[in-house]
């Protein structure tokens, strides 16, 4: 059995070590980031970003609960079997899906609502992170609850110049709200 405080010291380390992987991490996207979106803003135009903006209103609201607190549950309890973790994984990819579902429905409305026909596939469209982002509840929260940070920092960077790029390619090439 090992001793309680070199157990303690060690997860000390690694959540200092995490925590400074994340943060400089973070920072480095952050700043990539902005360059990225001082370039894209010279590219898009005013319009573009209003249509961006009245779909992200309605799906900020949904992401506030597509995952209904999985995450955090697994990461606050570590007694959770391989069977419940794996029925976790598939309840928040349902929700996820759901989610997409119930966007799709409402992404219609929303348009009208709005006065703008763009809205509705926009909607549409972004909502398929819902989808991703429900598989991805469960492999997340694992590895916060191990305190993989310095992996999570490299996936977040990976996910943000993913997106960064994707975003100012699609705009050199003129497709406008769809960057």
């Amino acid at each position: 059995m090992t001793d309680p405080a070199k157990r303690t010291e060690g997860t000390d380390r690694a959540l200092i070590t995490g925590v400074a992987w994340t943060a400089g991490v973070r920072w480095l996207a952050q700043l990539v980031g902005w360059f990225a979106t001082l370039l894209i803003a010279r590219l898009l135009t005013p319009a573009d970003y209003g249509i961006v903006g009245m779909a992200t209103v309605y799906l900020g609201l949904v992401q506030l609960v597509t995952d209904l607190g999985i995450g955090g549950a697994i990461i606050q309890r570590r007694g959770l079997d391989a069977d419940r973790i794996a029925r976790l994984g598939g309840f928040a990819a349902l929700l996820g899906l759901a989610s997409f579902l119930a966007s799709t429905l409402a992404a219609g409305p929303i348009a009208a609502f709005y006065k703008h026909d763009e809205v509705k596939a926009l909607i549409i469209v972004l909502s398929l992170g819902f989808v991703i982002g429900g598989i991805a509840t469960v492999p997340r929260a694992l590895m916060y609850r191990d305190l993989e940070f310095k992996a999570l920092a490299w996936i977040e960077a990976a996910e943000s110049a993913v997106m960064f790029g994707t975003t100012l390619t699609m705009a050199l090439m003129g497709y406008g709200y769809w960057s």
